[in-house]
């Protein structure tokens, strides 16, 4: 099962609103300095790790700048998430990545925090809350943390999310993104547009 979406014939079983088990990687493993992969020159599939900020300056290639691909490394692991993308892309072989939150476990240390009866409350502005009959053991959904995945990464298909709860995440993402509506467009002047 956990080769099912490798094949893009499956691709059209991936829904928005739908929790996946899928193999995302560490945003951690994405703040600076960074670990690095730096191959042999006689043999690429060889070579040595190295910590650094990394150089990212493009570089002359064939009498243009280009920017040059270096090889980092990153811890993956399965977790659950949350498609958020458009069912139409979803489908699409055109389209290869769907968008994803990762949902993350809530631990007995994390219930006296803060955040915790915010997100139960649906009072976190990113973070959505989802009990124990829905996931198994409580989670919420980290919206600051949406990604684009790979639609091979996609392990299982889990189960769809509840309405309501599908409902909280829209509007925290709204929140989070800073997405709110126009309700007139002619009460906007030529002053108040951000250009």
């Amino acid at each position: 099962m956990t080769a099912r979406y490798l094949n893009s014939d499956h691709w059209s079983e991936i829904s928005r609103g739908h929790m996946f088990e899928a193999v995302i990687y560490y945003p951690s493993d994405t703040k600076r300095p960074l670990t690095f992969f730096i191959p042999d020159e006689d043999n690429k599939n060889r070579g040595s790790v190295i910590s650094s900020i990394g150089d990212f300056k493009a570089k002359e290639i064939n009498g243009r700048k280009r920017a040059v691909v270096q090889q980092a490394i990153v811890g993956m692991k399965p977790r659950k998430v949350l498609i958020l993308s458009n069912d139409e892309f979803n489908a699409s072989t055109d389209f290869e990545f769907v968008q994803v939150a990762p949902i993350m476990s809530i631990d007995d240390k994390d219930k006296s925090k803060q955040w915790y009866l915010l997100t139960k409350n649906d009072e976190h502005p990113a973070f959505v809350y989802l009990s124990e009959e829905i996931t198994g053991r409580e989670c919420y959904i980290d919206i600051s943390e949406i990604m684009s995945i790979h639609k091979s990464m996609l392990l299982s298909k889990i189960k769809c999310l509840p309405v309501d709860r599908i409902k909280v995440v829209e509007d925290n993402i709204l929140e989070c993104l800073d997405l709110g509506f126009i309700e007139d467009q002619q009460d906007i002047s030529v002053s108040d547009k951000v250009i």
